[in-house]
């Protein structure tokens, strides 16, 4: 039987310089772990190396870890003492603990809850401890350590908290299969100063089946990645999820214009900006023609595909629920069997749009174009072990069944990544890229409130100015009193 290790999150940072000295290696349990197919078993042997760190040696950071592990409901104000006089080395140190002094044995048991807890109040995000990362919540400390530092900030904005198991679905699925691999944290790590805000609370629906059986989603809404620099300017966005590393490609040439514009004069500034959008879009006219011709067997229309990926899909307007899902795949699988079947009671029907220059790709077409932009999609065993605890089928598949139905949800979440990363790199990328390009050139604010403003309401088709995220159709009789919705 082979192996390989893998870097887990560990100690990575020393408060403002990044880094401490702790080294720890993960090794697979099986070949099927290190080839990256789901893990059978617990978390993987780890390997753990200390070394002293300044928060190691504090005198004053472990009775505070230890206060808050011995009274759980003493954790968020504790956590939150923490991250203000020890930052991203605190961190560091409770996950290299938490890997020495509870073992693989004992992760998800009822005693390492608060261990996780405490990790994930400090990171300020939910299962932290596989990828280890830090995130400001203050955007103002994050500029200002970003300025420091020579970095962009890579601000999440999301629906719901990050910290919560029903934040929006995509955000979910960044934690999963994005922020819980080793390797592609620790670069975040490297490159960035991470930071994340909440476009609004996310909606929540739940189903009583009346007999014992209950159903509870999230439904609606969506997820970007905007990359500022440290005045908070607005200098990319990656919306919605991409492969890991297609996602990495992607914030690489960010880093890469983040690099170039430090560089010039400030004049410049804006002019350079506008230069590289305008470049990457076309960019992406020319790879979604060359995409679309593999696909279909004819070339299409250049022209055509230019004006298309030009305009925003929404005028900014009231959508129903149903037409805005569709546009982060992986999510729409899990909310669309609910939207279809509740119609009208939920926001009504999709619109039909009105036939574009060009016939938008089918999933079929995605799919393919996915496997191509993002080449084999090998997940870190991380995402299993996460999944796996979860316990997904336990309430859906009779255990019988289970080995199979969980083969095929296995496939079936390549699938939607693979049309995720299709649609999001090459159908909502590049209206970004024109929307920034232009107001680099003065037509419109770069502030990351106002460009979020714009990314919602015209390419999420989510705006702000509809309360009820194009779940409540007005014009819908519903035989309910006011309607059957409850605002305060």
């Amino acid at each position: 039987m082979t192996s390989a290790f893998f870097i887990p999150a560990t100690a990575r940072r020393s408060g403002r310089g990044r880094r401490l000295g702790l080294a720890a290696l993960l090794a697979c349990s099986s070949l099927l772990a290190c080839s990256g197919a789901p893990a059978t078993g617990t978390e993987a042997t780890e390997v753990v190396s200390l070394a002293s760190s300044p928060a190691a040696e504090s005198l004053e950071l472990d009775p505070l870890l230890d206060r808050a592990l011995a009274n759980p409901e003493t954790i968020p104000a504790i956590a939150e003492q923490v991250r203000e006089r020890f930052g991203s080395a605190a961190l560091d140190h409770l996950i290299a603990r938490h890997r020495a002094e509870v073992s693989p044995a004992a992760r998800h048991s009822t005693a390492d809850q608060a261990w996780r807890a405490l990790i994930d109040a400090i990171a300020q995000q939910r299962d932290a401890h596989f990828g280890g990362l830090y995130w400001h919540r203050d955007l103002a400390a994050a500029q200002s350590q970003a300025a420091s530092e020579g970095k962009p900030v890579l601000s999440l904005r999301l629906l719901g908290e990050l910290t919560s198991e029903f934040s929006c679905a995509n955000s979910r699925l960044f934690r999963t299969l994005l922020y819980a691999d080793p390797e592609l944290a620790s670069w975040l790590d490297a490159n960035f100063v991470l930071h994340w805000s909440s476009e609004r609370p996310v909606p929540r629906v739940a189903i009583d089946f009346g007999d014992g059986r209950k159903l509870e989603r999230t439904i609606t809404g969506n997820s970007a990645h905007f990359v500022l620099d440290s005045q908070g300017r607005t200098i990319d966005v990656i919306p919605g999820l991409y492969a890991p590393a297609a996602f990495r490609q992607a914030l690489s040439e960010s880093v890469a214009l983040h690099a170039r514009l430090a560089e010039v004069a400030p004049e410049q500034w804006a002019g350079v900006l506008a230069a590289d959008h305008d470049r990457r879009f076309q960019a992406s006219v020319t790879r979604l023609a060359d995409e679309l011709t593999f696909a279909r067997g004819s070339v299409p229309e250049r022209g055509g595909i230019e004006a298309w990926l030009a305009a925003p899909p929404s005028v900014g307007q009231r959508v129903a629920a149903a037409q805005a899902v569709p546009m982060a795949i992986g999510k729409m699988k899990m909310e669309a069997p609910i939207l279809n079947a509740a119609g009208n009671e939920l926001g009504g029907r999709a619109a039909r749009r009105a036939p574009g220059p060009v016939r938008e790709p089918d999933d079929l077409e995605r799919m393919m174009i996915g496997a191509r932009l993002a080449g084999p999609i090998t997940l870190h065993p991380n995402v299993w072990t996460i999944i796996a605890a979860e316990r997904p089928l336990e309430g859906l598949v009779p255990e019988s069944e289970r080995a199979a139905a969980q083969v095929a949800m296995q496939q079936a979440l390549i699938v939607s990544v693979q049309q995720d990363t299709a649609k999001n790199a090459l159908e909502l990328a590049p209206r970004v890229h024109a929307e920034l390009a232009k107001r680099a050139r003065g037509e419109g604010s770069l502030a990351l409130i106002d460009v979020d403003a714009w990314l919602y309401a015209r390419l999420f088709e989510t705006p702000a100015n509809d309360p009820w995220l194009g779940l409540v159709d007005p014009t819908a009789y519903t035989g309910l009193v006011a309607g059957g919705v409850a605002a305060p």
